[in-house]
């Protein structure tokens, strides 16, 4: 039972009280509750880092237990745009010293969803924007049902620019506006000021002069947005190997190319190996004439050649099964099941000498008389129609 009686004790001097999480006492403490709320998420923040996890859970991850104890606080504590970018840059630093980011690399494309080739890390600014207009579109759609969120509405409305949330959320919005010319601005809620952030950041992303480059250089008519970025959706990548890969794409790491034009030294850009081109992360990693005859094959392309080519085998016996033929899935056998016959890795016989006549695979139409050649290559996204074609010449002579 409540003991009527009780005298409730009085709040002793700078002392504070607990509502919502939030202390106050004669008013909300901003500046204390905002230290106690960065260092909280700093906390949470390096405790993730710290942990197992690979690339995309601890995003994930940071997303779910850090970010939360500041947008709790949003529309709640006074926090000033200059705050909240602060917050962003302590946050990549310490990314920075765990090595999940690396600092040559693109920032805007941190902020990017990874089916859509970023990171997808929350970024603070965004999520502070988006629960700000979530506030001020909830005030004025509401006011007129309700007196108490009427009083709400005419507070704020009658609070100084700084601290008005329907102010700000009123000069975000002009900013989204201008930032996305072309969006449809009539359009409301949430989710959609989230994706006009968003696209805001994919075309600082895309319009960069260096960062930009790989996403820019993509044929989409060969390779989907969807394709080109799924490794991204995976969870087998430890946070520095991805930060490397997104490094690497971003024609950030430090290549005699990304010297000479990008830092304008006087150093020669050309490949230090092979002199004839320049030397540019798509060049080392699957271009170099040098590196192919030795260095590729022994450390990395034997490897994914072979992954790559059991991929290859199982969408083959997929196709296979659905034409009701049983096969075998092993390399070097040959399989046959009436309508079709597969060869895998086995040289042709021919009449003449050919030197290549070896395909990866080989499925003949034995009803038809005809043979498909499926051969494996691994290339740089930008290079796949040099590649085929390549590959086209390499059989022509076996296709006659």
């Amino acid at each position: 039972m409540i003991d009527i009686n009780r005298e409730i004790q009085e709040l002793e001097q700078r002392r504070t009280y607990k509502y919502l999480k939030i202390e106050e006492s004669e008013g909300i403490q901003h500046q204390q509750m905002k230290e106690r709320l960065k260092q909280e998420y700093s906390r949470r923040l390096r405790m993730i880092l710290k942990s197992e996890l690979n690339a995309r859970n601890k995003i994930t991850a940071i997303g779910a237990l850090a970010v939360p104890v500041l947008r709790y606080s949003f529309g709640i504590i006074n926090w000033r745009s200059e705050e909240i970018k602060k917050i962003d840059k302590k946050t990549r630093k310490i990314l920075t010293m765990y090595k999940v980011h690396h600092p040559k690399a693109d920032i805007d494309r941190l902020y990017i969803k990874r089916k859509e080739g970023g990171r997808g890390l929350v970024q603070i600014e965004a999520a502070y924007k988006a629960e700000i207009i979530n506030i001020a579109e909830y005030l004025n759609t509401n006011y007129k049902k309700d007196q108490f969120v009427n009083i709400v509405k005419s507070q704020e409305s009658s609070q100084p620019n700084m601290n008005s949330i329907i102010k700000t959320a009123a000069k975000i919005t002009e900013e989204l506006s201008r930032a996305n010319e072309k969006s449809d601005t009539k359009q409301d809620g949430i989710q959609h000021t989230k994706a006009r952030l968003g696209e805001s950041l994919k075309k600082k992303w895309k319009n960069k002069v260096m960062h930009g480059q790989y996403v820019r250089n993509i044929d989409r008519r060969l390779i989907s947005e969807e394709d080109m970025f799924l490794w991204l959706s995976k969870e087998d990548l430890k946070a520095e190997t991805e930060s490397e890969i997104v490094a690497a794409q971003d024609q950030a790491l430090q290549t005699k190319y990304c010297v000479t034009k990008i830092l304008n030294t006087e150093t020669d850009s050309k490949c230090r190996l092979y002199q004839q081109f320049e030397e540019t992360i798509d060049h080392i990693i699957s271009a170099c004439p040098i590196l192919a005859k030795g260095q590729y094959i022994k450390d990395m392309i034997e490897w994914v050649h072979n992954y790559t080519s059991t991929y290859a085998r199982k969408q083959v016996y997929n196709w296979t099964k659905n034409t009701g033929m049983n096969m075998c899935q092993k390399s070097a056998e040959t399989s046959q099941g009436g309508k079709v016959t597969i060869l895998w890795n086995q040289q042709v016989q021919t009449s003449r000498t050919i030197p290549n006549n070896k395909p990866d695979i080989i499925i003949h139409d034995n009803e038809k008389g005809t043979c498909m050649l499926i051969d494996v290559a691994i290339s740089g996204d930008i290079n796949v129609i040099k590649k085929e074609a390549k590959k086209i010449l390499k059989y022509k002579d076996l296709t006659i």
